[in-house]
């Protein structure tokens, strides 16, 4: 029975992850007049980035005891911090944050730019209603190189912003690119 809660959660995460992460690069989706060649090692290469790469960051691990990855998320999975790298620019981000609307049981409540620990970044504050209980996600976006951005994204009950807020901003202060053949 343990072991059967334990597959049911680590399913519910990682169907977590995908969703986010579809979300996120939906955000990135252009259309090209590109060869279906270059489409394709676009593509690689974009893959390769976004599974590639590894983000760091500080993370409270007393807040959020469970890690996969670069997803951290408390012991109920009532909140959660997940972030990637993804293949668009920070311009193309802006563009794409900027036309977002309210829809879907989705309701924006506030969008631009932030300044948090010293980087500018994009930001996008939505409220969603899961299961009759109302979600804050947060979707914070800064400059990684030109062809791609750093994401991170939070989640938490909105009646416990003020438990979470201060550990997110941590985090999204502090996360950064992990240099490649270093611990």
């Amino acid at each position: 029975m343990i072991k059967n809660n334990k597959i049911h959660k680590m399913k519910k995460q990682i169907i977590l992850i995908a969703m986010m992460c579809i979300s996120v690069i939906s955000f990135a989706q252009k259309t090209t007049e590109e060869s279906p060649e270059e489409n394709a090692e676009k593509l690689k290469e974009a893959m390769e980035m976004l599974f590639g790469a590894e983000v760091v960051m500080d993370v409270d691990k007393d807040l959020y005891p469970v890690a996969q990855g670069t997803s951290y998320f408390t012991q109920d999975e009532k909140a959660g911090i997940i972030a990637m790298v993804v293949p668009a620019s920070y311009e193309k981000m802006e563009g794409d944050l900027a036309q977002q609307e309210s829809k879907g049981g989705a309701e924006i409540l506030e969008r631009g730019t932030k300044e948090i620990g010293g980087k500018n970044m994009l930001f996008l504050k939505q409220r969603i209603d899961r299961e009759g209980t109302p979600y804050i996600t947060l979707i914070y976006c800064m400059k990684n190189t030109e062809e791609s951005s750093i994401v991170v994204t939070s989640f938490y009950e909105e009646s416990k912003e003020k438990t979470y807020i201060a550990s997110v901003n941590t985090a999204v202060a502090s996360a950064k690119i992990k240099a490649k053949g270093k611990l």
